[in-house]
């Protein structure tokens, strides 16, 4: 008897968390995010009019044989289940990725050796693909990275990644804090605002060639100002994609290679000039 009841509660509480028919399953959710993105990321690069830009999302739900109120209830359920969210666009991100491979695009810092002692390598060891809501704690992604020995002084450091958003209304308000400890205590800081999709890159360079002990960071998607945005309960993410961070070694100037090389130089010089005197003591005078 008392076996039976924990089963029907078991069934009964699985149910309570079971999507509703008007909610995708995370294989189709996957496609149709993964053709989502494609379609407005051609919004963007050709620049379509708010018509045009609704026609070429509505194609997309047409194709996978949904409507906006089926994407919509599907975003609602998966942003409340973000670590079903988060799996999703793992998939996505990867797929993503692949077909920019596909399509030629390369040369990117995501393509990268990861090999860090390499002149130029992608050391980002971290997430690729990432979502944010605006909540706690999956509104906030942070970063560091100790300095090694591959690190030099004079290095250059270039945070990139792709920003995307799926709102249903609202203002966007995403932000990216990117600094470097240097061995000297100073910090070197660099800040952004994210609110559009787009390419966004980041760079810290030590340009007085101190070194770095630190570099660290966080990516943060905040509620709005707006009071009545605030206090929303619709659909507010941002996606952040094929994220990177590139070491590049830079040369010495040449000033310092030259003044570097007459030091040797003179060096050199005074250790001869010492070994030919010490060879030719003077001679005593005669009387």
């Amino acid at each position: 008897m008392l076996f039976g009841f924990m089963l029907m509660a078991a069934v009964l509480g699985s149910c309570g968390d079971r999507p509703s028919d008007l909610v995708m399953s995370e294989g189709k959710m996957e496609d149709v995010l993964f053709d989502y993105h494609i379609a407005d990321g051609l919004n963007q690069t050709m620049g379509y009019d708010s018509i045009q830009k609704a026609e070429c999302i509505n194609a997309v739900f047409n194709k996978h044989g949904i409507d906006r109120a089926i994407f919509d209830s599907s975003m609602v359920y998966y942003v409340r289940h973000a670590d079903r969210l988060q799996n999703i666009y793992r998939v996505v991100g990867a797929r993503m990725e692949n077909e920019a491979r596909l399509q030629g695009i390369d040369g990117t810092p995501g393509e990268l050796s990861t090999d860090a002692t390499a002149d130029t390598a992608n050391i980002w060891n971290l997430e690729k693909t990432r979502v944010f809501t605006t909540e706690v704690p999956y509104n906030t992604m942070r970063f560091a990275f100790k300095a090694d020995s591959t690190f030099k002084a004079g290095d250059r450091y270039i945070l990139s990644f792709n920003s995307d958003f799926i709102y249903q209304e609202g203002s966007r308000n995403g932000y990216i804090v990117f600094t470097a400890k240097l061995l000297n205590d100073s910090v070197i800081t660099q800040t952004s605002s994210i609110s559009s999709s787009s390419k966004r890159t980041l760079e810290i360079n030590d340009r007085t060639r101190i070194g770095i002990k630190e570099l660290k960071g966080y990516f943060m998607h905040r509620p709005s100002n707006i009071s009545n945005e605030r206090n929303s309960s619709t659909v507010k993410m941002m996606i952040l994609s094929d994220i990177s961070l590139v070491k590049m070694h830079t040369p010495e100037p040449e000033t310092e290679k030259q003044d570097s090389t007459k030091n040797n130089n003179n060096e050199k010089t005074d250790s001869l000039r010492s070994r030919v005197v010490s060879n030719n003591p003077p001679r005593p005078m005669l009387h």
